[in-house]
């Protein structure tokens, strides 16, 4: 039974170098070896891979997706081994190696990010401690939500403007000119579509660097509280 679903379960080439072999244990040992030496060279180019990765223009969705792929992986290859006897020094141990890896991807992942997010990397790596990996996707995924509402914004003001530049209607019914009100705030020179307030401050502004740093604040409190909540699961578990 268990020699047919290795057969089942490997390519036809590999198939045929244990198909006289009538034992699943041998079998099982000389595919053991024949592809341990291939993990040298697969984490190699993992890691490789991972150095390598950067977001060049892509989504960030898509961005941290394939770094998440590659780290799942060599977490696979580097498992550690199982702990029998739980001391508090082996909780230390354990709690330092977690950071430690947190921080790696946390620099891995800035270190991809395009040029445009500089400001918000170095933001991020000020913070102490350190914030984790996926609480910087979120605060940088809502940068580029923004942006992204911003330039549909301002495409939209450009397509007006080359209306009313061609010759189209420049004022009201009667045919006497107004300025655009804001239906938001009441104000002239502006409409709602292009109210700060609703559609976003632009960096330069005052007013975008205390929302970001008021950003960064919610998403470490969320995660600081995340952090507690599973201190306490884990005292609770070891009494």
């Amino acid at each position: 039974m268990v020699i047919a679903w290795i057969y089942n379960n490997v390519s036809d080439s590999i198939k045929n170098s244990i198909l006289f072999v009538n034992n699943a244990s041998d079998a099982w040992k000389i595919l053991e070896k024949r592809f341990q030496v291939v993990n040298g060279s697969r984490k190699y180019k993992l890691c490789r891979d991972l150095f390598n990765l950067k977001q060049n223009g892509v989504s960030l969705l898509e961005y941290y997706t394939a770094m998440s792929i590659i780290w799942s992986e060599l977490e696979d290859m580097n498992a550690l081994p199982v702990i029998t006897t739980l001391t508090d020094e082996i909780r230390v141990l354990m709690k330092t190696l977690d950071v430690r890896k947190q921080e790696a991807k946390l620099f891995q992942f800035l270190n991809g990010l395009d040029d445009e997010y500089g400001a918000h990397r170095s933001q991020l790596l000020m913070m102490d401690p350190f914030p984790s990996v996926e609480m910087a996707c979120s605060v940088i995924q809502q940068e580029e939500t923004q942006r992204e509402t911003l330039k549909m914004t301002v495409g939209q003001s450009s397509e007006i403007a080359v209306m009313y530049s061609k010759g189209g209607n420049h004022g009201n019914s009667n045919g006497s000119g107004s300025s655009e009100r804001c239906i938001e705030c009441g104000g002239r020179g502006h409409s709602k579509d292009n109210y700060w307030t609703i559609i976003g401050y632009p960096k330069w502004h005052n007013t975008y660097r205390k929302n970001f740093t008021s950003k960064i604040g919610n998403v470490s409190g969320r995660w600081q509280s995340g952090r507690s909540n599973n201190r306490r699961m884990e005292n609770s578990t070891s009494v």
